[in-house]
């Protein structure tokens, strides 16, 4: 072995060499490292019967989540209010709602106090009542046009008591029918008036246009209380006139505005023709009207 300091021979064998001291360190040659070995294949499984993966939905966004929610909430609300509706109330007629009744005599309230307001001293409206069920006339009648209809019948009876010399108390009952004209029933109570105004109170109000109901009758009355020693006309009233001496049509337009749409609905467009119309229905006419045209009370 040569000593890799001073570069002597020394023996295979020593430790360390005798001519400088240097240790000698034997190098031996790495054994060569074994080949790795070929991995083997993994042997295969033996074959199963063949199942269906079950599929995995995935998780549902939050917007879905609060859509279906609300979906579900509103379906109980609906569900509930039905049951409601029809089991709480289930006993009564589901036609008698609490808005079906202010409707219907709201509307005869309303011509009530039209009436009432558009009469004279002579004449007074006392009271207006459905006769026939709310509900049942909701059904039957539009609540609008029975009150316009109804406000023909006050303002027509009003118009025809007017011509009572006596005190009495009259009461009008109408009835409505589905395939058949109204019938009005008069009747007098207190003192008798006189049995031709009685008469004449009931063709008047035949005249009226007919109003049909849908199904069933519908009926409502009104009460009268008449001061036979009161004048219809006060005798100091006077027409109004316009400078050229004619009627002011206006003020005629205002004071028969009822009786306009009544009796001379067609006429209205001509002041001339209007007021031979308005002349020629003196019984009808209310004390207001009368006045305009200086039609003098029975």
């Amino acid at each position: 072995m040569r000593c890799p300091k001073c570069n002597n021979e020394n023996p295979d064998d020593a430790v360390y060499c005798p001519g400088c001291y240097a240790v000698l360190l034997r190098v031996e040659s790495a054994a060569p490292s074994p080949a790795p070995a070929q991995a083997q294949p993994a042997p295969k499984p033996a074959p199963e019967s063949r199942r269906p993966i079950p599929v995995q939905s995935p998780p549902w966004p939050w917007r879905q989540v609060a859509v279906v929610v609300g979906i579900a909430s509103a379906t109980l609300l609906i569900v509930s209010g039905a049951l409601w509706l029809f089991g709480g109330r289930g006993a009564k007629d589901l036609a008698g709602a609490d808005s079906a009744a202010p409707a219907a005599q709201g509307a005869l309230d309303h011509a009530f106090s039209e009436a009432r307001a558009a009469g004279g001293g002579k004449v007074a409206l006392e009271r207006a009542v459905l006769l026939t069920a709310a509900p049942v006339v909701e059904r039957n009648v539009p609540s609008q046009t029975l009150g316009t209809y109804a406000g023909w019948v006050f303002k027509k009876a009003q118009a025809v008591l007017e011509g009572s010399g006596r005190d009495c108390r009259v009461s009008v009952q109408v009835t409505l029918h589905p395939d058949a004209r109204p019938s009005f029933e008069v009747a007098a109570r207190q003192d008798q008036p006189e049995a031709a105004l009685l008469q004449r109170l009931r063709t008047e109000l035949g005249s009226l246009d007919p109003l049909h109901t849908s199904a069933q009758d519908v009926s409502f009355g009104a009460y009268f209380t008449v001061k036979g020693g009161v004048p219809a006309v006060s005798a100091a009233a006077a027409p109004r006139r316009s400078k050229a001496g004619q009627l002011d049509m206006e003020a005629v337009r205002q004071a028969c505005g009822e009786e306009i749409g009544m009796f001379c609905n067609e006429e209205k467009a001509k002041p001339a023709t209007l007021l031979r119309c308005l002349r020629g229905h003196p019984h009808d006419l209310l004390g207001a009207c009368r006045q305009s045209l200086a039609i003098p009370g029975e």
